[in-house]
């Protein structure tokens, strides 16, 4: 888990969401893997199959003021 003021990066194998505390809302950003969350950016490094070990894992960069509105839960 990884938080940082209202934002909260969290995983429950086999996925990855982030929350807004602010809101009460989360939407799933990934299929396994971690955050690191700051004021300024979101950082998630996607999970890879074990059998591809060696591999560069997939990294995604979005500056936290690019972030699509949180979508209500259901």
């Amino acid at each position: 888990m990884q938080i940082n003021g209202r934002w909260v990066g969290f995983g429950i194998d086999p996925r990855t969401f982030l929350g807004n505390t602010k809101l009460g809302r989360y939407l799933q950003i990934g299929r396994g893997g971690w955050t690191r969350i700051d004021r300024r950016s979101l950082v998630v490094v996607h999970a890879i199959a074990s059998k591809q070990w060696g591999k560069p894992e997939p990294v995604a960069f979005v500056p936290m003021n690019k972030l699509p509105p949180t979508p209500a839960c259901r």
